[in-house]
């Protein structure tokens, strides 16, 4: 597309790094900022981007800016450069969770600046987008902003979700599993890892590989996703109260409602499309991590 500029708010982080590979291998002329300001120099320097001292420098000229900074950071961010975006520019921002973004977002487009909502469901370590996946959140012109995402990540595979039903979602995808293994990684990293790797099986090995890749990432942004998801306080309030329940019944050793309970968790989940192959795909990834 006819982009010529690129300003990363945010360049130094996995995603802005990523960016940077993303639009440069586009043919745009990439200009980062960040908080980091050692990191960003080395960034900038080992991918062939520019750096900017200052935020506002960065987007000064820019036909899109990205901010890629912490989800808690956005409406800052937003509010700090908002009066120097250039007049018929295009501001995109990347965050896991919309609430938090959605008014700013449509403040900037009284500035006769495109606000484009999207959220990568992706890391940072992606080399390519064919079958990867990315939210589009409309923002005003749900049509006009598909469009353009699908011109700037061509490759990705393109949701759209309103933002409250997005944050919905992510409640149980994101906020959920987080919290489900921050307590699990509490549990099981105050005994012997070496071990329990030793003696361990099928699950818990794929378990470890999922909490383990969870702390791999910045505890910021593990904060964030478990604090700022409104809707993720309701469900993880769910949680532990059907924890507490199933405690009482293993306390009173009440084995037929925990069957009964076990059982009908699985009628639900029988009616997902992929739990007959659930058993065998858990053998197949277990061997594609050597396992």
């Amino acid at each position: 597309m006819s982009l010529l500029r690129v300003a990363i708010i945010g360049g130094a982080g996995g995603m802005g790094r990523w960016l940077s590979r993303h639009f440069t291998s586009m043919g745009c002329k990439v200009a980062i900022s960040d908080i980091k300001v050692d990191e960003a120099k080395l960034v900038a320097e080992e991918y062939g981007v520019s750096f900017c001292e200052s935020n506002i420098d960065a987007v000064a000229d820019a036909d899109l800016t990205v901010i890629s900074v912490p989800m808690d950071k956005v409406p800052k961010v937003i509010d700090e450069i908002k009066l120097s975006l250039k007049k018929g520019s295009i501001l995109m921002e990347i965050s896991s969770l919309k609430l938090l973004v959605m008014e700013k977002l449509k403040e900037v487009e009284r500035f006769n600046v495109q606000a484009l909502s999207i959220h990568p469901l992706f890391g940072p370590r992606v080399e390519e987008l064919t079958t990867k996946k990315l939210v589009l959140i409309p923002v005003s012109d749900s049509k006009c902003e598909e469009e353009l995402a699908r011109k700037l990540f061509p490759e990705a595979k393109i949701l759209v979700l309103e933002h409250e039903e997005h944050d919905k979602f992510m409640a149980l995808i994101l906020s959920l599993t987080y919290f489900i293994n921050v307590i699990f990684a509490h549990v099981v990293s105050k005994r012997n890892l070496e071990r329990l790797r030793e003696a361990s099986g099928t699950t818990f090995t794929l378990q470890m590989l999922i909490c383990e890749g969870i702390f791999s990432s910045d505890p910021h942004l593990i904060k964030n996703l478990i604090l700022e998801n409104f809707f993720g306080h309701e469900v993880i309030g769910e949680f532990i109260k059907a924890s507490e329940r199933f405690y009482d019944w293993i306390e009173k050793r009440d084995s037929d409602t925990i069957l009964d309970f076990c059982q009908k968790v699985k009628e639900c989940l029988m009616k997902d499309e992929e739990f007959s192959r659930a058993y065998d795909n858990m053998y197949r990834a277990l061997r594609a991590i050597g396992g």
